[in-house]
């Protein structure tokens, strides 16, 4: 559930740095009356990067998964309300790491990739910054709202998150050990999904954690590992100078082996997720079948190897002319995009929805 996105969709992203070009020269208004519109400017940045229609599909399967796995757990339905903070929350946390990131690639993003909104102009560091904050309140007002006692839990995240930013002051350290720059970070989304099941045994139970709630954050680690892997691995005619990649660093086989690996252990704890509650008869088949037909789509990478291609022209245009997409160019070299989506609705949607859609 990674909230990055290396190549925006080539026709808004076309359409957007064409408006911001013209604004800039003059032929649409002054780039001062431009700012003025916020909302519409914040529109297209979310429509690039952070795409609000398939990031609150996947959202709304995690966070409703974990209250359905929460619901469970404490042998009741779940909660309208405990979903809708799950959401919002969830939403809201995703989101501010999507800021955090604009924040950290501001230098490469301007030398390697100017189209994308804020190297061009169309948003500032501190307009986001302050959605960021404004997201934080809400979720801040949810908590109050829902039960008190989640405050604790969302300060505790927000701290995390907060290391996160500041890469927990080894930056130097961090960049050099990749293996340990990920598993640092991917910390934070057992942090989520613990504060999605809390939004619905808190309330009821007064409980923020129940062992039986680790094996769920287990696979929640395990799978955040699946999507940052899978994102940052492409065939070898996919891969661009500036654009750090795990089959770039280690190897298209190697890097695949990997990502089949995290799928492996996610399998692991989610079987131990559902025997927590009891649905090992819905979960094991699918993931079973998931498995069988992983292994079938990735088979043709492994003996294939990754090589950096020369850098695409500087020029800031998503799309320059007499070239395909970019956006076909990134599905294309992206092998492990959709089996990475498959796997990870499959797993969240057998572990948390269907035990209690149907009456498991």
């Amino acid at each position: 559930m990674s909230t990055d996105s290396d190549v925006p969709s080539a026709d808004s992203s076309q359409e957007s740095w064409d408006k911001t070009e013209r604004v800039r020269s003059g032929g649409e208004g002054s780039l001062s009356s431009c700012r003025k519109s916020l909302v519409k400017r914040v529109w297209i940045y979310q429509k690039e990067r952070f795409p609000l229609v398939k990031h609150g599909l996947l959202i709304a399967i995690f966070s409703g998964a974990a209250v359905g796995y929460g619901a469970n757990l404490i042998h009741t339905r779940p909660a309208l309300t405990s979903a809708f903070v799950a959401f919002f929350s969830t939403l809201a946390f995703f989101w501010q790491m999507r800021v955090a990131d604009e924040f950290k690639d501001l230098a490469d993003d301007t030398q390697y990739r100017p189209y994308r909104p804020v190297p061009r102009g169309l948003v500032s560091l501190r307009e986001l910054a302050i959605l960021g904050l404004m997201s934080a309140m809400v979720q801040a007002g949810l908590a109050l709202w829902l039960a008190p006692s989640l405050l604790g839990l969302l300060v505790s995240i927000w701290a995390y998150f907060g290391l996160m930013c500041k890469e927990f002051f080894v930056r130097q350290w961090l960049r050099a050990h990749p293996v340990a720059y990920v598993l640092s970070h991917m910390v934070i989304v057992p942090l989520i999904g613990a504060y999605a099941v809390a939004a619905q045994t808190v309330p009821t139970t007064g409980i923020v954690f129940a062992w039986g709630m680790l094996p769920f954050l287990l696979t929640c680690f395990c799978n955040g590992l699946v999507i940052e892997l899978g994102r940052k691995i492409r065939l070898p005619a996919g891969e661009e100078l500036g654009v750090e990649t795990y089959s770039a660093l280690w190897g298209l086989p190697r890097a695949i082996r990997l990502w089949l690996g995290a799928v492996g252990l996610t399998a692991i704890f989610s079987l131990g997720a559902a025997w927590s509650i009891n649905t090992l008869a819905i979960v094991a088949p699918i993931v079973s079948a998931l498995l069988g037909w992983i292994s079938f789509k990735t088979w043709p990478w492994l003996g294939q190897v990754a090589t950096v291609q020369p850098p695409s022209p500087p020029v800031p245009n998503p799309r320059p002319k007499g070239e395909r997409s970019v956006e076909k160019r990134h599905k294309t070299h992206d092998p492990l995009d959709t089996p990475t989506a498959i796997w990870t609705l499959g797993i969240y949607l057998s572990l948390g929805w269907l035990p209690w859609l149907l009456g498991g």
